[in-house]
């Protein structure tokens, strides 16, 4: 189980000044933690929140939709032909424009939404020069409530005056162009039947001259709370709608996130637990070297008092010698079980829980762990193999499966050195 946090900004300028609402949800959509009122952003990030996912939610004005014709099954193909596609329909030029393609409405047709690349860059480069985060997704109100319907959902929020006219397409507008747009949908379909969702609004007729109009109202409903709501439509329709705008400008090279203390705490404890195995290995060998010493100088000064006979001290030799083979045999298995487990205690301790363990094996002194790590956790293991290295663990490795698009079967073999 993991924490989303959603931060919806009035404007992405100047970040210090903007004001936002926020709220945490459970990954399944459960709001744990909720403030209507509007603060300011540098003052939420303040507040030591714990979430795992950050959401922002950015304004409906600087994206425009469109539902466009892309015949291509490969994705990533056809990411690189919408802009060319939408060329002609959008105001600014391909370089200074971010495309972003959605979800699909029906045969080779989807939303694709396009947005100011500048502003959206900057945007996040002074998230992070300010605040140090980085968001896993980026949104709007839009899409957070667009699903696929026939007839027209239109959303009224009297708080920034803009509506929201959503279909198989997505249109933004201001209150005061909506009665043009209106009529032109009017005239573009000869039954036009609207469901209102309204924020903050009493009448919709001091907005929409309805009686002009001459659609169907199929219902209106009064939204209070305008993020809850938004999110938990986001929430509804996730599996269908995975748009993230900042796609392809985020590269993570760390996670951004506020961990819950009991990770801490956890990690602390192993550390702990490492240490203390290593001084009870350290001590137990002080004390066993101590006292073989103190044998060794009692059998000394006893031998020196005593006689002995040729043939008994044979015998003796011999006794002493099987006694001797038995202590190095005894010894032997000690250094190896050793050799074993502080090997495995070193693996575990930087051990990434992503990482597929396909076995462990202990042979001649090495522990060999074959292993299967995804593409994206790769540079992960230069920090293993820089701790291996300074606990004077020698490693030798072996990758598989090359070609391999997700994962590398990689086979490690770790020895003392």
């Amino acid at each position: 189980m993991y924490n989303f946090l959603f931060v919806r900004i009035t404007q992405i300028t100047n970040l210090n000044d903007s004001n936002c609402n926020w709220l945490i949800t459970s990954n399944d959509g459960k709001i744990l933690e909720y403030s209507s009122q509007d603060i300011l952003l540098s003052d939420l990030f303040k507040q030591n929140l714990i979430y795992k996912k950050l959401v922002f939610i950015i304004p409906d004005q600087l994206v425009s939709y469109h539902l466009a014709y892309i015949p291509i099954k490969d994705k990533t193909k056809r990411s690189q032909a919408a802009p060319y596609i939408l060329e002609e329909k959008i105001v600014s030029t391909i370089e200074q424009t971010l495309f972003t393609v959605g979800p699909k409405v029906n045969e080779d047709h989807y939303i694709v939404c396009a947005s100011d690349k500048v502003k959206v860059t900057s945007f996040l480069n002074n998230l992070k020069e300010l605040y140090n985060l980085t968001p896993d997704i980026l949104l709007t109100d839009a899409l957070c409530l667009y699903n696929n319907s026939n007839n027209y959902k239109i959303y009224l929020n009297n708080d920034n005056k803009v509506a929201l006219i959503i279909s198989d397409n997505i249109i933004v507008t201001n209150f005061i162009n909506l009665n043009l747009i209106l009529e032109q949908l009017k005239l573009d379909n000869n039954q036009l039947s609207v469901d209102f969702f309204k924020h903050n609004t009493d009448n919709i007729n001091g907005i929409i001259d309805i009686s002009n109009l001459n659609f169907t109202i199929n219902q209106e409903q009064e939204i209070t709370e305008w993020l809850p709501f938004i999110i938990s439509n986001w929430f509804t329709n996730k599996a269908y709608n995975k748009t993230n705008l900042a796609q392809g400008l985020i590269r993570k090279n760390e996670l951004d996130v506020n961990f819950n203390k009991l990770w801490l705490k956890t990690v602390i404890i192993w550390v702990v637990i490492f240490f203390i195995f290593v001084g009870y290995k350290y001590f137990d060998f002080k004390i066993y070297t101590n006292r073989d010493q103190d044998l060794s100088n009692m059998i000394k000064a006893n031998l020196a008092t005593v006689n002995i006979n040729k043939p008994d001290l044979t015998n003796a030799e011999k006794l002493i010698d099987r006694q001797t083979t038995n202590l190095l045999e005894t010894l032997n298995k000690q250094k190896h079980n050793n050799e074993f487990i502080v090997l495995l205690a070193s693996f575990a301790k930087d051990f990434k829980p992503s990482i597929k363990i396909n076995s462990i094996g202990f042979k001649n002194h090495n522990l060999i762990i074959d292993l299967n790590v995804n593409n994206n956790d790769l540079k992960y293991l230069d920090t293993i193999r820089l701790n291996f290295a300074q606990q004077n663990i020698n490693l030798i490795e072996n990758i598989l499966d090359h070609n391999q698009k997700t994962y590398k079967n990689i086979i490690w073999t770790l020895s003392l050195i």
